[in-house]
């Protein structure tokens, strides 16, 4: 069975916790990120759980940035009114050494 598995990107399981924690601290302060669309898809329901979490209890969004300087009233008004769908999605080129589709996130 294939419970709480995500998809290969060629990374080991510790390295991709960590990638894609750090690409949600960025889209949240920096307010936009740009990625490969195999990583958005992944970074997309890892996303979308954090959220739903931080929602439900105020505590985990203090802990969970850990004193980071983070204006929590913004933040809680840009998701307070959507169930999903946080991220807002713009393609935008092809990688050229790859040619791999380069998308823009932003919250």
């Amino acid at each position: 069975m294939r419970h709480n598995k995500l998809k290969k990107i060629n990374k080991n399981s510790k390295h991709k916790k960590l990638m894609f924690e750090n690409m949600i601290y960025s889209i949240i302060i920096n307010k936009y990120i740009s990625t490969t669309i195999s990583k958005y898809k992944i970074l997309k329901k890892i996303f979308d759980k954090k959220i739903k979490k931080i929602k439900r209890n105020k505590n985990f969004f203090i802990s969970f940035f850990k004193g980071r300087n983070i204006n929590f009233t913004y933040f809680l008004k840009k998701i307070s009114k959507k169930r999903s769908g946080f991220l807002k999605v713009k393609k935008i080129k092809q990688r050229k050494g790859d040619f791999s589709r380069i998308i823009y996130l932003k919250l």
